[in-house]
């Protein structure tokens, strides 16, 4: 009988069945990177267009005395938009809210397990989350719901960016799930393999 040989690296190296699942994740995840830069100018452009509708209105009833009648509507709109479309980007940079006080009595193994735990919780309570949004909208959409407002604005189409929001996050959770999961199973794998995405991101 002859042995197995593992398949060979772009440098030549032996690699093992996880180093090409991570191998794979972390291709992915630059492409995931990009997607939440995207949304991140368009959560960013939001509050630009937020400021202008704002002002507008400021300037037409004070000067005329007249309203643009869409203004805290489309607000309202930009602002959920602002949101979600940002949640990505947010959640990658550390810009989430964490608890340390019981994270930082943890050490080596023991916090990258706590960690892979953590990040376990958090993808699944997001794939629900992400499911029902995305229900919510379609409900929306085949129900053909307007707003109350006089532009009678399809509802579907403001909501949109909830569904895409959440599938972003969803994405960039499950990005961490591997991550830690590398730290807790293959530290230098992950340790290498992050060097790697820093130098190619930067």
């Amino acid at each position: 009988m002859t042995a197995k040989t593992m398949p060979e690296d772009s440098r030549g190296q032996k690699t093992s069945g996880w180093q090409r699942i991570h191998g794979a994740a972390a291709s992915a995840d630059r492409w995931l990177r990009h997607l939440e830069n995207v949304a991140l100018v368009l959560s960013a452009l939001s509050i630009v267009v937020i400021t202008v509708i704002v002002c507008a209105e400021v300037v037409l009833r004070t000067t005329a005395g007249i309203s643009t009648l869409v203004s805290a509507e489309y607000a309202g709109y930009l602002l959920a938009a602002n949101v979600y479309l940002g949640l990505a980007w947010t959640f990658r940079n550390g810009g989430f809210i964490r608890v340390e006080l019981v994270h930082g009595l943890f050490r080596g193994r023991a916090a990258a397990l706590l960690n892979l735990l953590i990040a376990v919780i958090a993808t699944a309570t997001l794939l629900v989350y992400t499911w029902y949004i995305i229900d919510f909208v379609l409900q929306t959409y085949r129900s053909g719901a307007t707003s109350i407002f006089i532009t009678r604005t399809v509802l579907w189409v403001p909501q949109l960016v909830m569904p895409i929001g959440s599938v972003l996050l969803t994405c960039s959770m499950i990005s961490a799930l591997v991550r830690s999961a590398a730290a807790l199973f293959s530290p230098d794998l992950a340790a290498r393999q992050d060097a790697e995405q820093t130098e190619d991101w930067l």
